[in-house]
């Protein structure tokens, strides 16, 4: 029986796991796989100091997954797109799916058919070390992009609006910063404008999305939750990184990002210290994170009870 409690782990914790260990964490969560924790392991595919071959490592990590790996959450990206165009994204601490069939039984009731998505089916073709031209250039772009993050162009918006960023006494002061931020009501469009940019939208939809948040009195909070929720943490990387806080690296954008999941986990496992730092302050009351190591031995004493449980009933 597979666990349904949604867990997200991150790339260090990911690789950190042995294949036991991983098959001891199938059995107890149900595995949401966040989209960046695939474009972490392919951009491995680009480095080139690794022992034995990049093929070999990303291999190695897609082996991990035990076979296709589980469900895929949508992307962070088309979630908030379609939260600031209105629609509800659940934030309950379940995966967000968009690649299922409805199936209408004999009985009348629903149910829905997951089956293997793109990612999944990547993940079964690195496994056996076969990775396309295309993939290879995009493990290349990701590798490069790590490296060239700036938060500049938020920044730029807020200086135009007069906002100084008030200064955080500790870390646990970035939550409520952000939120008066977000609560600011000149700072609503342009921080829907810097939000759009961010995803890349078409020039017409950005226009779209733009405008219709200009006419709106509506605050983000309250109409788009979960777009709300990923300028948030953008806002508290912004403010902890400008005051020192926090470290100023490059792939602090890519750690972010595995931040903008956590509402569709229940448990969030990481031993990254910009997590460390950012996590408990995100979290509902009904998550929890998980430092590896603490993670890793609850793995190890759950595994003895299990055997231990099936040893008893044999005797």
């Amino acid at each position: 029986m597979f666990g349904e409690t949604a867990l997200i782990l991150d790339k260090s914790a990911f690789q950190a796991l042995s294949r036991d260990e991983h098959l001891e964490r199938s059995i107890t969560y149900l595995e949401n796989i966040p989209p960046v924790l695939l474009r972490e392991i392919l951009a491995d595919l680009a480095k080139t100091d690794v022992k034995g071959g990049p093929e070999q490592l990303v291999r190695t990590l897609a082996s991990k997954f035990l076979g296709s790996g589980g469900v895929i959450n949508a992307d962070y990206r088309k979630l908030c797109q379609a939260s600031l165009h209105g629609e509800r994204i659940s934030m309950e601490g379940r995966p967000v799916i968009d690649d299922f069939t409805e199936v209408q039984e004999p009985n009348g009731s629903t149910s829905v058919l997951i089956e293997p998505g793109e990612g999944n089916r990547a993940i079964l073709r690195w496994a056996s070390a076969e990775f396309g031209p295309q993939e290879r250039w995009l493990a290349a772009e990701m590798r490069r992009s790590a490296q060239s993050f700036s938060l500049d162009a938020l920044r730029g918006r807020l200086r135009a609006h007069r906002v100084l960023l008030p200064r955080p006494k500790e870390v646990g002061d970035l939550r409520s910063i952000a939120d008066e931020l977000l609560a600011t009501a000149a700072l609503k469009v342009p921080l829907v404008d810097w939000l759009a940019e961010q995803l890349a939208l078409a020039a017409p939809v950005h226009h779209t999305v733009v405008t219709g948040w200009q006419k709106s009195d509506a605050t983000l909070s309250r109409a788009a939750p979960y777009a709300c929720h990923c300028i948030r943490v953008l806002l508290m990387l912004l403010v902890g990184m400008t005051h020192k806080l926090l470290s100023a690296r490059p792939t602090n954008r890519i750690d972010a990002e595995y931040l903008f999941y956590l509402p569709f986990c229940s448990v969030f496992v990481s031993d990254d210290k910009l997590h460390r730092q950012l996590t408990p302050a995100l979290l509902r009351d009904d998550q929890r994170f998980a430092a590896f190591r603490d993670f890793r031995d609850e793995l190890a004493r759950r595994s003895v009870e299990r055997k231990t449980r099936v040893t008893g009933s044999a005797g």
